[in-house]
């Protein structure tokens, strides 16, 4: 899946764990709620890899447009909240950085970097969920789902998520 479903899956998680954050988190609460957010970004890159997927956003713009999602929300962060949000951003792209980045940066620059199978499953041929024949229409289905649901949390969970990315200090 495009990097852009990616970063707003972390969106949704950020919104979901918002409400049980303290005001106040302590370092290893900072700490413990950056590993859940970190965690859930993985299981969720699993998930949305192994569902159905087109990739109809390319390549270079995807990764230009998650960039600025991930560093905006991070800007925009309280600063005894940013650690967790970055966990969630993290943990969401990080399958892709390890096992696809690579490749892609070898295809555009040629420079040669080294390259591997990858170690996670979601991205081997037998598990992925990627669709190369064009027939996306259960891909847009897919993606139109994600993003209601991520604009459902963060709708319900709006008052959290103002004391995350308003509150300075």
């Amino acid at each position: 899946m495009n990097i852009l479903f990616h970063t707003g899956a972390a969106i949704g998680i950020i919104a979901l764990c918002a409400q049980h954050i303290p005001r106040n988190p302590r370092p290893v609460q900072q700490a413990g709620y950056g590993l859940l957010c970190f965690s859930l970004g993985i299981i969720t890159h699993g998930i949305l890899d192994y569902i159905p997927h087109c990739y109809p956003v390319p390549a270079a713009l995807d990764a230009s447009l998650g960039l600025i999602i991930i560093l905006l929300n991070l800007l925009f962060a309280s600063g005894r909240y940013r650690f967790i949000i970055f966990s969630a951003f993290l943990g969401s792209v990080l399958p892709d950085l390890i096992d696809l980045a690579p490749q892609i940066i070898n295809k555009r620059t040629h420079i040669g970097m080294p390259t591997h199978s990858p170690y996670f499953p979601w991205h081997w041929k037998e598990f992925s969920g990627s669709i190369y024949n064009g027939h996306c229409l259960v891909s847009d289905i897919n993606h139109i789902t994600l993003l209601a649901c991520v604009l459902l949390v963060c709708l319900v969970n709006r008052r959290h998520l103002k004391r995350l990315y308003l509150q300075r200090r």
